[in-house]
C-alpha cells in the first residue's frame, strides 16, 4: 500500500482568518479509510498514527500553541472523544507545542459539514457563532489549529475568527487530510 504525501496549502480566500492552511494528505485510500475508521469505530490509535504524521510529513509554522477545532459536547458525547484533539495531542506530543483548549462548540450546526457538498451551504451552516472562547484567559499569540478534514475551509476560518476577534493576530490551520 502506497501513501502520497501530498503537503498542500490551498489558496485561502480574500479577507479569511486564517493566515495559512497546510494539509498534509489527499481524503483517498487509505487516509479516507483510516479516518472514517477513528471517527466512525472510534480507533484512538489512528489519532496518534496521524497526529504522528502531521508532525514528520509537514512544514508547519511556528506557533506557541497547539489547540483543535471542538466538538460539540453531544457529538463528543456520543462518539466518545474529539477525533481532532486527539490527533492535535498527538502532534503537540512530537512538536513539543503545548496544547491548549481554546475554543469550545457552543450550538450544534445546523447539518454535520460532511455530509454538505457545496461550498457556499458549508460556509452558511459555519456562519451564526457556532464557536465561543473556551475562557477567558489570555490567549497565546500565534496559534496553531488542527483539523482531521478541511474541505472548503468554513470550519478552521470560523474557528480562526473567534480567536482574531479577541486579539489573537496569527492564526494557523493543520489538516490532516484534504476532501474536495
Amino acid at each position: 500500500m502506497k501513501v502520497e504525501f501530498l503537503e498542500h496549502q490551498p489558496q485561502l480566500p480574500p479577507n479569511c482568518a486564517l493566515d495559512s492552511i497546510t494539509i498534509c494528505f489527499a481524503y483517498a485510500h487509505p487516509i479516507s479509510e483510516l479516518i472514517h475508521d477513528m471517527k466512525y469505530q472510534s480507533v484512538l490509535g489512528i489519532c496518534e498514527l496521524l497526529g504522528e504524521l502531521l508532525y514528520f510529513h509537514t512544514k508547519y509554522p511556528d506557533a506557541t500553541v497547539v489547540t483543535s477545532v471542538p466538538l460539540h459536547k453531544e457529538s463528543q458525547r456520543l462518539r466518545g472523544f474529539n477525533q481532532a484533539k486527539e490527533v492535535a495531542l498527538a502532534f503537540s506530543h512530537w512538536s513539543k507545542i503545548p496544547y491548549q483548549e481554546l475554543l469550545r462548540k457552543q450550538k450544534q450546526t445546523t447539518a454535520r459539514q460532511a455530509t454538505l457538498k457545496e461550498k457556499a451551504a458549508r460556509f452558511e451552516n459555519m456562519l451564526s457563532d457556532v464557536f465561543t472562547l473556551h475562557s477567558r484567559d489570555k490567549l497565546p499569540d500565534p496559534v496553531l489549529i488542527i483539523d482531521d478534514v478541511y474541505t472548503t475551509g468554513a470550519t478552521l476560518q470560523a474557528c480562526a475568527r473567534v480567536l482574531k476577534k479577541h486579539g489573537v493576530r496569527h492564526v494557523y490551520g493543520l489538516a490532516v487530510a484534504h476532501q474536495s
